[in-house]
């Protein structure tokens, strides 16, 4: 706060030296009926000066107030720009080429799929999602990615394209080319397989 505020100021003597942008008896006055109730609230509030600062109150016996500000400024900013990177991810990912799908490592049930996958499958992502390869697929291709699984899990990533002849229910045999990563590590909460999926079926030719 400015050098310029004194002890023994009042809080209204405190929001007058510019730092608050929002009506002050208005504000002060929602206090006053939250000690009146015995209330305890948190919020944030703007600064004139940019910050970002939450408050935590909590009435007193006796009419009494306590007030905790935390500046919250640089946690917010890394929140938006996190935000930011997530809604940027969430485009591209939605709209490459290549179907991205990506499961649980540890019960192998798959977590996302995106549009291109969900045209190369032929299934929404809510009829995929949960499920596992053996819910989905013949047990000879369910057998071949659990396969795939087990070779991505001993050798961390697989980044050179591998081609597979897979039987698709929906639409038939499909000859695929597919990178895969692992995202985190055995034990971890976080961690996924994921795979980078293109359909070669139209260029080599398939036999139903």
């Amino acid at each position: 706060m400015p050098e310029t505020i004194e002890s023994g100021s009042s809080l209204e003597e405190i929001l007058e030296h510019g730092l608050f942008s929002g009506d002050i008896k208005k504000y002060v006055s929602a206090i006053l009926v939250r000690i009146g109730k015995k209330e305890p609230a948190a919020y944030e509030v703007r600064l004139n000066d940019g910050r970002i600062v939450k408050i935590y109150e909590r009435p007193m016996d006796g009419g009494g107030w306590v007030s905790v500000q935390e500046d919250v400024t640089e946690q917010r900013q890394k929140e938006r720009i996190l935000e930011r990177t997530e809604r940027l991810l969430a485009t591209v990912v939605e709209n490459v080429r290549e179907g991205i799908i990506a499961k649980d490592a540890r019960s192998l049930r798959y977590l996302f799929i995106n549009k291109a996958a969900e045209q190369q499958i032929g299934m929404s992502r809510t009829d995929v999602v949960g499920k596992t390869a053996r819910e989905l697929f013949s047990s000879e291709t369910a057998e071949l990615i659990e396969k795939r699984d087990q070779q991505l899990l001993a050798q961390s990533q697989q980044l050179e394209p591998i081609v597979d002849t897979i039987c698709n229910p929906v639409r038939g045999r499909r000859v695929i080319s597919w990178r895969r990563l692992q995202i985190g590590a055995p034990g971890e909460e976080s961690h996924m397989f994921v795979s980078m999926v293109e359909d070669l079926s139209d260029q080599v030719g398939t036999v139903d």
